[in-house]
């Protein structure tokens, strides 16, 4: 057992096995190899990096960012092959393997859960910002395609953040996503508890305002915003629920990552 995974009480964590599996996610390019971790040391890598990335830890004075739900969860890692370096990460669950889901804690999600087909939710994307390139993108992409053909999922989502704290930020993506048709409220899916909060009628909106591009890349996919933002204070961010229906999915990311 990973000695910082003891020091850490993190090996109560995981239900996860350090052998290498043979039918594991693995694709690579000239500069990029993506795939699952193997080990609790890349366990740990993720969560330095993810710490850098966002700054929160679970635990005070540890800088590795995870929580109770990375022990249900699959991930997914690139690596820079030229350095060994992780730069890239994302982490899924899914509905056929678990019923708790991290926007769980932010929405309620009853209406949506009860749609029949197997969901998928993806989160803790994260890129360092000296790789965030077309290959890594890519490659990400191709990831998310073989994690939803594994677990036969109909449903991708998930909360896209939009990093701020002022409201009106919040305001002008909301009202410009719909405008531009981005927004779907039939699911009845809306943000409780401490991350609800009120939009102001009499705020000044920025028509202009751009659009995050983890949730642009998303729109693009076909994607929707399932209702109002949730405030996120941790985090320092406005999170707009987004939910892709693969039946739906537009025709150049079908054919390009989830044939």
């Amino acid at each position: 057992m990973n000695l910082a995974c003891e020091t850490l009480g993190l090996s109560n964590l995981f239900s996860f096995h350090s052998e290498i599996n043979s039918d594991r996610i693995k694709l690579e390019t000239n500069s990029y190899l993506l795939t699952e971790p193997s080990t609790f040391d890349e366990l740990i890598e993720i969560f330095k990096f993810r710490f850098s990335i966002f700054g929160v830890s679970a635990v005070d004075d540890v800088q590795l960012d995870f929580d109770s739900f990375d022990r249900y969860c699959d991930h997914l890692i690139v690596k820079e092959k030229s350095t060994g370096d992780i730069v890239g990460v994302y982490r899924f669950i899914a509905s056929n393997k678990n019923k708790k889901f991290y926007s769980s804690s932010e929405f309620s999600l009853n209406s949506f859960l009860k749609l029949p087909g197997n969901k998928l939710e993806l989160g803790r994307a994260s890129v360092c910002p000296m790789h965030r390139n077309g290959q890594v993108i890519d490659l990400l992409w191709k990831g998310i395609g073989l994690m939803a053909k594994k677990y036969n999922a109909r449903y991708l989502f998930g909360c896209s953040s939009l990093m701020s704290t002022d409201p009106a930020d919040a305001q002008s993506l909301y009202f410009k996503l719909k405008n531009n048709d981005s927004i779907d409220t039939e699911l009845n899916v809306f943000p409780v508890g401490k991350y609800a909060f009120t939009f102001k009628p009499h705020s000044i909106l920025e028509e202009n305002f751009d659009v995050p591009p983890l949730l642009k890349s998303y729109l693009m996919a076909g994607a929707k915003v399932v209702g109002l933002p949730a405030f996120d204070e941790e985090f320092g961010c406005f999170d707009f629920l987004t939910v892709l229906d693969l039946n739906e999915i537009s025709s150049s990311f079908k054919r390009r990552y989830f044939n």
